[in-house]
């Protein structure tokens, strides 16, 4: 996201978070910068109930969180279809069908 952009003092500009008029470098304004954050990598199995739980309050306590998942798993041929099947089923139960995809990539 872009920095906040000076204005000449002689402009009073509010702050939309607080109500309050912003000044900043001694007497210009400026609208507050907003930033967005992610938080990406690989997290091990072991750890993802524990990262859930500590990462995801925290980051619904900011505007906008929009979570992602990629699971990537290699599986032998004659267990596809009945591992894809069971992984739509679960993904329907929880009323995911359609906004997580299941995808294969033979090698």
């Amino acid at each position: 996201m872009p920095e906040a952009t000076p204005v000449p003092s002689d402009f009073t500009l509010v702050s939309p978070d607080s109500g309050k008029p912003v000044t900043i470098n001694g007497g210009a304004s400026a609208v507050p910068a907003r930033t967005l954050l992610r938080v990406k990598g690989t997290v091990p199995p072991e750890l993802w109930n524990r990262f859930g739980s500590k990462i995801i309050p925290k980051l619904r306590s900011a505007e906008q969180l929009e979570t992602r998942v990629e699971l990537t798993v290699e599986v032998e041929s004659s267990a596809l279809v009945s591992l894809e099947t069971e992984i739509q089923q679960i993904l329907a139960d929880l009323d995911l069908g359609g906004k997580v995809i299941v995808e294969k990539d033979r090698r």
